[in-house]
């Protein structure tokens, strides 16, 4: 093989999703490592494993996408991730969701106690919060970063109410809201209207309810509900291409790769569940 093709060769075997990925696992490491005492990092270690690091991919590819550095960037997506992870501990347990299984393992309350999971839930918050801390921003930006994110933790908590369960809204809250975040402040370390920032949180809040979406058809009790979730899947995945036609050139034209493979993947998942 010449160096030509070796070249070639390894680029075709790149796997830009698992990188990112790996970069977010081991953000979330340092993060809880400087976060936490030492007692828990086991625990969250158990808590935070696993899973598609979909939140925080959104983030690093928009950055990526708007031309900001990936050192200005990564802080940020860790933090939405460990976001995430606090709100699953409390979402699984028997209060909420009363779930069992959570990413192919026993949920962490059902192996480690209702308490420790509320007691992890609050510790790995405060750890995005300090993640924020670090990111190589002015001082008056991780402000802004931090201020936005606990808007969000109080949005989704308020779509978690059992009294909202109803609400036709609750998708919204509970899941895009976190995504339109991700968005919004993968672009905070531009000097960026607000029109900008907006148009890019309408892209990841389009993005997270067609995300939810695929998790309905996944989930789905029986054929009316997975078709309700199948047409609710196709109708957002409708919003978010048009939603990213709204974006700046440059990160329109880098990120309709990165679309068009997420949307086969969920709209292909959610077509094999219903066919089965």
């Amino acid at each position: 093989m010449n160096g030509r093709q070796h070249v070639a060769g390894a680029a075709a075997a790149r796997d830009p999703a698992g990188e990112m990925c790996t970069l977010l696992n081991d953000g979330m490491e340092r993060a809880l490592a400087s976060s936490l005492p030492k007692s828990l990092i086991p625990l969250a270690g158990y808590a935070t494993s696993g899973g598609k690091r979909i939140r925080g991919r959104l983030c690093l590819e928009i950055g990526r996408a708007a031309g900001v550095p990936q050192m200005q960037v990564l802080p940020l997506a860790v933090s939405i991730e460990l976001v995430h992870a606090a709100s699953l501990l409390l979402d699984d347990l028997p209060s909420m969701g009363n779930a069992l299984l959570r990413r192919n393992k026993p949920c962490f309350h059902v192996v480690h106690g209702v308490a420790a999971a509320e007691l992890l839930a609050v510790a790995i918050l405060a750890a995005a919060f300090r993640a924020l801390c670090a990111t190589p921003v002015s001082a008056a930006k991780r402000i802004e970063a931090i201020a936005g994110q606990s808007t969000i933790v109080g949005i989704m908590c308020s779509g978690q109410l059992p009294s909202n369960a109803q609400d036709p809204l609750v998708n919204s809250r509970k899941t895009a809201s976190l995504f339109g975040y991700a968005a919004r402040v993968a672009v905070l370390p531009m000097d960026r209207h607000e029109d900008i920032a907006h148009a890019y949180e309408t892209f990841g809040h389009a993005v997270g309810l067609a995300y939810q979406a695929h998790d309905d058809c996944v989930d789905a009790g029986d054929d009316r509900e997975a078709g309700a979730a199948s047409q609710a899947l196709e109708r957002h995945l409708a919003s978010a291409r048009d939603a990213l036609k709204q974006l700046p050139a440059r990160a329109r034209v880098c990120l309709e790769g990165w679309f068009r493979q997420f949307a086969q993947q969920i709209a292909s998942e959610a077509e094999t569940v219903m066919s089965n």
